[in-house]
C-alpha cells in the first residue's frame, strides 16, 4: 500500500505534537523507531517531541536515545519506570507529554514518512478527539503464505473517517484536551495482561469523544517467525479474550447476576461453534486459522467468567 496524504492543514501556528513511546528490551528496534520519527516530512507547522518510557529496570533504551538528543530539530526526553507494567508506563509517558497532539505507538514499529502529517490532518478534517492508523505487517520471509494474513496478527481497523472497528495503541493520535481536562490514565489493572488500551478509549468515549480512521497514516511492524507459530496466536488470542471478558464484567453497563450466565453460554456456544468450524476447515488452512483464533478467543472470555486472569506479560516476582 502506498502512502497517500490526507487533507493538509494549513493552519501556521506551531502546534506541538508528542509521540509517546513504551519501551521494554528492544534496543535495537527503538534505535529504528527513533530514526522514523526524526524523517517525518511536512510538518513544518508542528513542533515535534519524543517522550520514551523505559519499563527497562537496567535501562536498555538509555544508550539508544542519548544517541539521537544532540539534535536541535526534535526534542527526544528520556524517563525510566520500574514497575513492569505496561499501563503505568503508558501514563508516565502522558504525563510528560506536552503536546497538543499525543501520538501513540510500540517500539517494535516504524513510522512511515507522513505518519505524523496524515493523522493531524486527519483530527482537523473529521473534527475527531482521537485517529487510528493503519498497521502493515512485515513478515518474515520463512512465515508461509496462509499465515501472511494481516487480521491474524492485527484486529480490523475499518475505511477512512470510519468509527474504527478497534482501538489499538500500536497506531493513533489524540487531542489532548479532555485527556489532560479529566486526567483519563491507563488502568494499571490491565497493565500486565493486556486490554489497557480499550478500557482507556471507553472512557474517554464517555466524554463524548469522536474516534476515527486514517488508513493513510501508516506505521509498520515486523512479524518475527516465533510470533507465527500456532502456539503464539493461539496464546494472544485466549488472553485477548479473557481481557475481553473481564472489561465487559467490570463495565458500569454490566449487571453481574443477569449477564454472567448469558456471557458463559455464549462463550461455551462460541467453542462449541468454532471448534466444529476449525475441523470443516482444516483442509483450508487460510480460512482455518482464523476459526481456531475464535475458538481460543471463546476460551479466553470463558475464562473471564471465572474470574481468572491471564496475563500477557510477566512481572519479575512470576
Amino acid at each position: 500500500m502506498k502512502p497517500e496524504r490526507t487533507e493538509k492543514n494549513h493552519n501556521p501556528k506551531k502546534n506541538i505534537c508528542s509521540v509517546c513511546i513504551a519501551t521494554f528490551k528492544r534496543p535495537a528496534l527503538l534505535n529504528e523507531l527513533i530514526q522514523s520519527l526524526f524523517e517525518q516530512k511536512n510538518i513544518e507547522d508542528i513542533i515535534l517531541e519524543i517522550v520514551i518510557v523505559d519499563n527497562d529496570s537496567e535501562k536498555s533504551a538509555k544508550e539508544i536515545v542519548e544517541k539521537f538528543s544532540d539534535t536541535s530539530s526534535v526534542k527526544i526526553s528520556y524517563y525510566t519506570q520500574p514497575i513492569q507494567n505496561i499501563s503505568l508506563t503508558r501514563n508516565m509517558a502522558l504525563d510528560k507529554s506536552t503536546g497538543q497532539y499525543l501520538a501513540i505507538l510500540d517500539d517494535d514499529e516504524t513510522a512511515d514518512k507522513y505518519w505524523i502529517r496524515n493523522l493531524i490532518d486527519a483530527i482537523v478534517k473529521f473534527d475527531a478527539d482521537a485517529v487510528f492508523g493503519y498497521v502493515i505487517p512485515v513478515f518474515d520471509p520463512t512465515i508461509p503464505n496462509w499465515k501472511r494474513q494481516r487480521e491474524i496478527y492485527f484486529e480490523p481497523i475499518g475505511n477512512t473517517g470510519d468509527t474504527p472497528l478497534s482501538f489499538p495503541t500500536t497506531n493513533c493520535m489524540i487531542k489532548s484536551d479532555k485527556v489532560n481536562q479529566f486526567n483519563l490514565r491507563f488502568n494499571p489493572e490491565y497493565g500486565l495482561s493486556g486490554g489497557e488500551d480499550q478500557v482507556f478509549f471507553r472512557l474517554l468515549s464517555t466524554y463524548d469523544a469522536k474516534f476515527v480512521v486514517c488508513r493513510e497514516a501508516i506505521t509498520y511492524e515486523t512479524i518475527s517467525a516465533n510470533r507465527s507459530k500456532l502456539k503464539s496466536i493461539c496464546k494472544r488470542a485466549t488472553h485477548q479474550g479473557n481481557a475481553y471478558g473481564r472489561i465487559a464484567i467490570g463495565s458500569a453497563d454490566y449487571s453481574l447476576h443477569e449477564n454472567t450466565f448469558i456471557f458463559l453460554l455464549k462463550s461455551i456456544l462460541g467453542i462449541g461453534h468454532y471448534g466444529l468450524q476449525s475441523l470443516f476447515f482444516l483442509p483450508f488452512k487460510s480460512k482455518w486459522i482464523f476459526s481456531l483464533i475464535r475458538l481460543y478467543l471463546n476460551i479466553g472470555k470463558l475464562s473471564s467468567v471465572f474470574q481468572i486472569k491471564l496475563l500477557l506479560y510477566k512481572s519479575p516476582s512470576s
